[in-house]
């Protein structure tokens, strides 16, 4: 019974979210782009700068940085980034 309880919960869920995937198709491949581009650099930055850190002062100032540079990251994502469907309905 579970598994025929999780087969409708699953379709039920690709019939709702099929709507939301039809409004960024336009779009998903600049966003696959940037999103690529964006981890790249993103790993080299966090490397650089946590091997500086790790190196110069220790394990204590890493788990610092790291975690302000996390909070930055959201805070430029949360500022700056814009829902194709919310945007389509304004």
């Amino acid at each position: 019974m579970d598994i025929l309880e999780n087969r409708v919960g699953e379709r039920r869920l690709l019939r709702f979210s099929d709507g939301k995937m039809n409004c960024a198709r336009a779009n998903r491949g600049t966003m696959v782009s940037v999103s690529a581009a964006a981890t790249g650099l993103g790993q080299l930055i966090c490397a650089s700068f946590g091997g500086f850190l790790l190196l110069q002062y220790g394990y204590n100032a890493l788990g610092v940085g790291l975690g302000i540079a996390g909070i930055l990251a959201a805070l430029i994502f949360h500022l700056f980034s814009v829902d194709p469907i919310i945007a389509k309905d304004s």
